[in-house]
């Protein structure tokens, strides 16, 4: 059930009232779901006749046309909604995932590939084929239950990758030094947020392996799991972790989008097995974005 939308003011959501109010052919539309649709297709006008194979769905709340839970954006914000949905540059299939969770309009997934082909950043970037699977058997059941950690640079900076293997929630730190203590440091703030985890993998770097975070994880009574070696990926799920994050910045850093978006939308991403996004499997809820959203509290 959808809570009334009134008793949650949201400015992204007025701008989609205003739009709607002020769109001919959505305001059309609204008049028919008020009367009732027609028995026949071809008994309604020509705009409307995307709409009516699913119109059984179609209701209205506040002034916003739904299509189930979904937003039915008007036309004059679905460019920038196209924007929005591209901050973090996920790909078409992520970006369908998540705009399938949220919006909606006739032929938005015709609409969202052109741009994504189109994009020359996301063929710049685009990932090569993984040679080896990283495969991780145990989750750890709950959220941050296990987590993973790794280090990586870009642009000369370098960041602290730490995921939740059980919804692949993932947090970013930027690193002013390398060293175990100032790791451990950024750890901690994670930890008093979260909670402890009761086990923590990582590649076993001088970070990790060093003589502080040994009594680190012993007095915060967590079991630290190192992959050996030569094989860093028994650390896969910080590892693909790391992939997917480096990735984004690199695209968001190329053409100047606002990385902390990027990586919010990351975290409203439905996830491909689940259809859950890892916001949603690590704290039950939706995060509020910049895409309009019907939120459920």
């Amino acid at each position: 059930m959808i809570d009334s939308l009134k008793n949650y003011p949201d400015s992204i959501l007025k701008e989609v009232r205003d739009a709607t109010r002020n769109d001919e052919e959505l305001q059309e539309l609204l008049s028919v779901i008020k009367e009732g649709w027609p028995d026949r297709k071809d008994k309604i006008p020509e705009v409307l006749k995307p709409y009516f194979d699913f119109r059984d769905s179609m209701s209205y709340q506040d002034g916003i046309i739904l299509k189930g839970t979904r937003i039915l954006i008007p036309s004059k914000l679905r460019n920038s909604i196209k924007t929005k949905l591209h901050v973090a540059h996920l790909g078409y299939d992520s970006m369908m995932r998540r705009a399938r969770d949220a919006i909606f309009w006739p032929g938005m997934s015709k609409e969202i590939k052109q741009m994504v082909n189109s994009c020359d950043i996301c063929q710049q970037y685009k990932p090569r084929n993984q040679k080896e699977s990283l495969m991780d058997v145990d989750d750890g059941g709950r959220p941050w239950n296990k987590i993973g950690l790794d280090l990586f640079e870009i642009v000369g900076r370098n960041y602290l990758v730490i995921v939740d293997y059980y919804s692949s929630f993932t947090e970013v730190e930027f690193l002013t030094s390398t060293t175990s203590n100032h790791v451990i440091a950024i750890i901690k703030k994670m930890f008093a947020r979260y909670g402890i985890p009761t086990q923590l993998v990582s590649d076993g770097g001088p970070q990790f392996s060093s003589f502080q975070f040994k009594v680190f994880v012993k007095e915060w009574g967590i079991e630290h799991r190192m992959s050996s070696p030569g094989h860093p990926q028994g650390n896969g799920k910080a590892e693909a972790a790391v992939k997917i994050v480096k990735n984004m910045m690199q695209k968001t850093h190329a053409d100047g989008k606002d990385q902390y978006l990027a990586l919010l939308e990351l975290r409203n991403t439905p996830r491909q097995d689940s259809n859950l996004s890892p916001a949603q499997m690590m704290f039950g809820r939706k995060l509020r974005s910049i895409i309009p959203e019907i939120m459920k509290y």
